[in-house]
């Protein structure tokens, strides 16, 4: 399919819907996304982050009919910078009560929605300091993954509280204004791998 690469300063500038009909971000941390990197430690191209305007700009491209697909770890960041109405629980807990990193779980995948067409119903996902969310009041949308409702998902690596997946969701399909934000609570993309995700 055609795809473009957008760096910080194209997205400040806004005016997204005349060039895009979805943005992809991949896992980043919210301050990588809003603060970048300092200048003099990368080529000047790749300096800063999306900073208050980016982030203004993003949510004025979902409002009116775009799609942004966040990555494990920048969910956080449409999160809070979107006001989504969604929760991740896994957020602030302690390593010594909730640790799941460089791992393989199993979710439930919705295949009646046209974002999983070609997902198994069990999916195998890898997961890498990857959130589990909750949807709050005035939640609109979809959950398009989910996980067990009890016992341990996992199926390669190493998990520690599984209970606090228990339930949640692993991908959320959230309605915003007239667009859609993907949350997509672990990691498509690491080295080329999974295969299955």
């Amino acid at each position: 399919m055609p795809h473009a690469t957008t760096r910080n300063a194209h997205v400040r500038a806004g005016h997204l819907s005349s060039r895009f009909d979805v943005i992809l971000i991949a896992s980043e941390s919210p301050r990588t996304l809003m603060e970048g990197f300092t200048p003099g430690t990368v080529p000047p191209r790749y300096e800063g982050g999306l900073g208050a305007e980016g982030a203004r700009a993003l949510d004025a491209f979902v409002r009116a009919g775009g799609t942004l697909v966040c990555l494990n770890q920048c969910a956080a960041f449409a999160i809070e910078q979107l006001r989504l109405p969604v929760k991740d629980t896994l957020r602030g807990l302690p390593r010594r009560e909730f640790f799941m990193n460089g791992s393989i779980v199993e979710v439930a995948a919705d295949t009646s929605h046209p974002v999983m067409a070609g997902m198994p119903g069990r999916a195998k996902v890898f997961v890498d300091r990857s959130p589990a969310f909750k949807t709050l009041e005035g939640f609109e949308g979809s959950v398009l993954a989910r996980y067990q409702e009890a016992g341990s998902p996992l199926l390669s690596g190493y998990l520690l509280g599984e209970r606090h997946l228990n339930g949640m969701a692993a991908e959320l399909d959230v309605a915003h204004r007239d667009g859609h934000v993907l949350l997509i609570g672990f990691r498509p993309q690491w080295r080329g791998q999974p295969v299955g995700t």
